[in-house]
């Protein structure tokens, strides 16, 4: 007479810790809900979410947590497996939770990975107002209009402050990225990449340019020499084209681009490597001088808001961005 035990069916979350142990998967710490629905997973983490609450906010994410037959499961709830970073469906997760707000007062490479991430994940899952904010977010650390951009570039700016600007190439690549092709966003990128970058090796390569693809690093540098080149042409001679001046103010004139403008020019930090921040010093000996009259005095003045407008205004087109 046998005397062994009938065989027991376990239990399937007993099945389901053993598999989860098997796998060294981990629940993130404050993104799994005992009363979700679904998990996400992505590498070695789970986030337990409730469909109901992605769905609400993309088309996207309604696709994503739908279930069909035969859908894998975990815990009895929906397994959605993920490819994206951890990072990014985590800065997403915590968007979504916190009422789709993005709290970034503004851009360091402390919060950049946040960013990136957010970005990324927006335009991947149809998070249509987190994008727009992101970009409204970007043009202001990076304005596109000249009066703006000058505005930001003459506030004073804490020293500690300078080694947390996220380099313009990164920026640039994660446009491209995400498909986002702001000609006006993007040149002021590249002005701001060329105001790091000096002069090339040949190929050129290097930590500066490395995150750009080879069809920006190409209008990159060709751009570059366009604009230096347009700089030096009208900065770096004196000004026979600025309009009718009146005889008395020549004299003053010829002076002060003798030991004003060119003392100016010649002492910047790097001679044509900032143009536009140039032009806006250019600009200063004319406005102190008191030989002008005022006339005169505005026609030069004019001159160089015109150049430098000019300048400003055909960047996407220096950079072969149109």
């Amino acid at each position: 007479m046998s005397t062994s035990m009938p065989d027991r069916k376990r239990p399937r979350s007993e099945y389901d810790a053993e598999a989860t142990r098997a796998a060294d998967l981990s629940n993130h710490p404050t993104l799994y809900f005992d009363d979700g629905n679904v998990i996400l997973r992505t590498g070695k983490t789970l986030f337990r979410v409730h469909r109901s609450v992605l769905a609400h906010h993309s088309d996207a994410l309604r696709a994503l947590v739908r279930p069909e037959q035969g859908s894998p499961q975990l815990r009895n709830c929906m397994l959605v497996v993920l490819e994206d970073e951890r990072e990014d469906i985590e800065v997403m997760l915590q968007t979504i939770y916190d009422g789709m707000r993005v709290d970034f007062e503004t851009i360091t490479i402390e919060n950049w990975p946040a960013v990136s991430g957010l970005l990324r994940t927006s335009t991947k899952y149809g998070l249509i107002r987190v994008r727009s904010d992101l970009l409204r977010l970007f043009a202001r650390e990076w304005p596109t209009t000249l009066e703006a951009y000058l505005l930001k570039e003459s506030s004073p700016r804490p020293v500690d402050q300078e080694d947390l600007i996220v380099h313009p190439a990164c920026v640039i690549a994660l446009l491209r990225e995400t498909g986002i092709d702001d000609q006006a966003l993007l040149a002021t990128l590249f002005y701001g990449l060329s105001r790091r970058v000096w002069q090339f090796s040949e190929p050129a390569t290097g930590a500066h340019l490395t995150p750009l693809a080879p069809a920006d690093l190409e209008r990159f540098v060709r751009g570059v020499a366009a604009l230096r080149t347009d700089y030096a042409r009208c900065a770096l001679r004196p000004t026979t084209d600025v309009g009718h001046v009146h005889p008395g103010c020549q004299v003053e004139l010829e002076r002060l681009w003798t030991h004003g403008v060119m003392h100016t020019i010649l002492n910047t930090r790097d001679l044509l490597g900032s143009p536009i921040e140039n032009l806006e010093a250019v600009k200063a000996p004319f406005k102190r001088s008191t030989f002008f009259c005022p006339g005169c005095r505005q026609n030069l003045i004019s001159h160089y808001d015109t150049l430098q407008k000019t300048m400003w205004n055909r960047m996407a087109t220096t950079f072969g961005l149109t």
